[in-house]
C-alpha cells in the first residue's frame, strides 16, 4: 500500500491455529459388512408426517440395500435401491406384510455408481413423495406416516444401511457413504428441501426431528432432542468434502402410460433410451402400465422405444431437461421386425445357435475380420438362432441394417451387405 510520501507499508499476517466455525467435514462409510448406524427405536413413532432426506454414494448395487429402513418386518418406511439394479424405491408399510401399489414410489435410472445424490422421502397427509437431488421423482397417494405404523419397543429398529429384513431373506447391507442425515416433523415442500440441498445445518432449525453429520466422528443427534445412534461393525466416519451441485446434477423425469390399440394398460413392457445408439436406461411399465425414470441429460435429442412380444414403437428426437417431466405415452401396435433363417450353403441344414446381428448401415462401414474388436462396434441387436434356425428382431429403430451370421468360424452378410430399410410397422 503507497504512502503519500511514496513510502511502502508492508502488511504481514501471521495465522495460528484453526479457522473457528470450518471444521472438516466428515462421512458416514459402510463396508456392506455388518456395518450400520442404529438410531432409538421409536424416536419418531408419534409423527404424523415426516420427511426424510440426506446424501448418499452408492459404491455397489447390492442386493436391496437400504438408505434407510424405518420399523420393524413387514412394517416401516424404507428407501432402498432394487435388486442391484440403479432403481429407486420409497415404501410406507404400515399393515404387516401388505404392500399396495400406493404405498410404493419408484423411478428407475435414479442412481449412479460412485457419485453423490440426495434423497428426500416425504410422507404425510398430501401423500408420498421423493425426491432426487431436489427434483420431485415420484409420488404415490398412500398418506400413512411413522404414527401408522405404530409402537412396538423389542420389534422397531431404525437403521441407516442396513434391511429390517437382513438374516431372514437375501438381502445384503449398504456399501458406500452418506452424510447430513435429517429427519423433520413436517413434510417438507419442493422449495424447502432445494432450499437447504447443499447446506449443512447446525441442529436447532425449526420442525428439525434429528440431524446426523458425523462430523465428531459419531453417530451422535445435533439437535437438541439427542436421539443419537451406535455405529455397528466397521461403520465408521471419514473426512470428506460435502457434496456440491456440480456432483448431484438434476435430473429430467421421462414418464409414460403404454397401451394397446385399444387402450387397455399393459403391463412389463420394456422401455428403452438411447443417446447416439447407445442404450442408456431401461424400465418396465407397472401393473397400471406406467413407467418413469430418471435421466441425468447431456444430449441435444434421446430416442425411446417401447417393445411388447410382436408389438412396440419408437418416439425419436424427444428433448429432456434438467428438472422437467416429459410425458411419452405409447399405443403399441405391430411392430417393425427383420427374421428368417439361417442354414449351410452345402448340406442345407437349418444352422440353431448361430449368433445372427443387425448392425446399423454405415456408407463407410467394411466388414472387419473375424475376432476383431470392430465385430461390434455397428450392431444394434445380437441374437441367436433357434432350434430350427430361425430368428427374428423386433422393433428395431427406423434406419437401415445390414444383417451378419457367425458360424463355423466365418462371417457372412446376408445378401453380400446389402442394407435392409427398416420403417416403423413394417415387417420384412
Amino acid at each position: 500500500m503507497a504512502k503519500p510520501g511514496g513510502a511502502r507499508v508492508i502488511l504481514g499476517f501471521l495465522l495460528f491455529g484453526a479457522v473457528q466455525g470450518l471444521a472438516q467435514n466428515q462421512v458416514l462409510d459402510l463396508d456392506g459388512q455388518d456395518s450400520y448406524v442404529e438410531l432409538p427405536n421409536n424416536s419418531f413413532s408419534d409423527l404424523e408426517e415426516a420427511t426424510v432426506e440426506g446424501w448418499v454414494k452408492f459404491q455397489e448395487f447390492r442386493r436391496e440395500s437400504r438408505f434407510c429402513d424405518f420399523g420393524t418386518m413387514g412394517t416401516g418406511i424404507y428407501v432402498t435401491e432394487v435388486e442391484t439394479t440403479r432403481t429407486l424405491r420409497f415404501v410406507v408399510q404400515d399393515k404387516a406384510d401388505v404392500q399396495t401399489p400406493d404405498q410404493k414410489a419408484e423411478i428407475e435410472n435414479a442412481l449412479r455408481l460412485g457419485s453423490w445424490c440426495h434423497l428426500a422421502a416425504v410422507t404425510g397427509r398430501s401423500g408420498m413423495k421423493l425426491y432426487v437431488n431436489g427434483v420431485l421423482a415420484g409420488t404415490a397417494p398412500h398418506t400413512g406416516s411413522f404414527q401408522s405404523i405404530g409402537r412396538n419397543t423389542n420389534a422397531i429398529h431404525n437403521y441407516l444401511g442396513r434391511n429390517n429384513y437382513r438374516g431372514f431373506f437375501r438381502t445384503e447391507d449398504f456399501r458406500g457413504q452418506m452424510d447430513e442425515i435429517r429427519v423433520w416433523s413436517t413434510a417438507r415442500t419442493a422449495e424447502e428441501i432445494r432450499a437447504n440441498l447443499f447446506h449443512r445445518l447446525t441442529g436447532n432449525e425449526p420442525g428439525l426431528a434429528g440431524l446426523w453429520n458425523f462430523d465428531e466422528g459419531t453417530a451422535r443427534d445435533r439437535s437438541p432432542h439427542q436421539r443419537h445412534g451406535i455405529l455397528a461393525g466397521n461403520a465408521k466416519c471419514v473426512a470428506a468434502d460435502f457434496p456440491s451441485s456440480a456432483q448431484a446434477p438434476a435430473p429430467a423425469v421421462l414418464f409414460g402410460r403404454i397401451t394397446d390399440a385399444n387402450g387397455t394398460p399393459l403391463r412389463g413392457v420394456a422401455v428403452r433410451l438411447e443417446e447416439n445408439d447407445s442404450p442408456i436406461a431401461e424400465a418396465m411399465t407397472d401393473d397400471r402400465g406406467d413407467y418413469r425414470m430418471a435421466v441425468y441429460a447431456s444430449a441435444a435429442t434421446y430416442d425411446l422405444s417401447a417393445t411388447s412380444g410382436r408389438k412396440g414403437d419408437w418416439r425419436l428426437g424427444l428433448q429432456l431437461k434438467a428438472a422437467e417431466w416429459c410425458r411419452t405415452d405409447f399405443a403399441l401396435k405391430e411392430a417393425a421386425r427383420l427374421s428368417g433363417r439361417v442354414r449351410t450353403m452345402d448340406t442345407n441344414v437349418f444352422q440353431a445357435a448361430v449368433v445372427v446381428q443387425a448392425i446399423r448401415y454405415e456408407p463407410s462401414w467394411t466388414k472387419p475380420a473375424e475376432g476383431s474388436q470392430e465385430l461390434n462396434a455397428y450392431a444394434a441387436e445380437t441374437q441367436r438362432t433357434d432350434a430350427n434356425g430361425r430368428f427374428q428382431f423386433v422393433n428395431l429403430k427406423p434406419g437401415q441394417y445390414r444383417l451378419r451370421a457367425h458360424g463355423n468360424g466365418q462371417l457372412t452378410d446376408y445378401d453380400q451387405g446389402t442394407p435392409l430399410k427398416v420403417e416403423l410397422g413394417q415387417s420384412q
